[in-house]
């Protein structure tokens, strides 16, 4: 039963760090520069940067909280089972389908990532004919991998 806190307790932990430990990175020019010459730390601090940044990560944030909390009050209530099998059981075909969805969801987010990266760079190319070729190359792509 205790192992099972201990998983919780952890991810927890290591969820409450990452904000400080990024915001740090963020504070550090050395480390910025190794990563890329292209950001502007000025840039990247005004309201109007905050304010895409939170209406591009809040929705993702929100999915990963509820599934990841989901899991957590899973984990936590299997503990109330009397039966040890029951909980095993429960906490396997949790784990099961919240992998199974995540690795569906992944595959649509690469589709629409490599297809948007494909049609920016031709779109800043300035081939009209090559984004037409982008486009409906993306599409045909998500199209295709629905049925799975």
């Amino acid at each position: 039963m205790t192992t099972w806190l201990g998983v919780d307790l952890a991810r927890s932990l290591g969820n409450m760090v990452l904000l400080p430990m990024i915001l740090h990175a963020l504070s550090d020019r050395e480390f910025l520069s190794r990563i890329s010459d292209g950001f502007r730390v000025k840039e990247a601090m005004r309201v109007r940067s905050f304010q895409k940044f939170l209406a591009l990560g809040v929705p993702g944030m929100h999915q990963f909280m509820f599934e990841w909390c989901a899991f957590g009050v899973l984990a936590l209530l299997c503990c109330v089972f009397t039966d040890e099998m029951e909980a095993i059981i429960a906490i396997g075909a949790n784990a099961i389908v919240f992998q199974r969805s995540t690795m569906i969801y992944m595959l649509y987010l690469g589709v629409s990532m490599a297809g948007n990266i494909r049609i920016r760079k031709a779109l800043s190319a300035g081939g009209i004919l090559c984004t037409k070729v982008a486009c409906y190359l993306s599409l045909a792509l998500a199209v295709l991998s629905s049925p799975y």
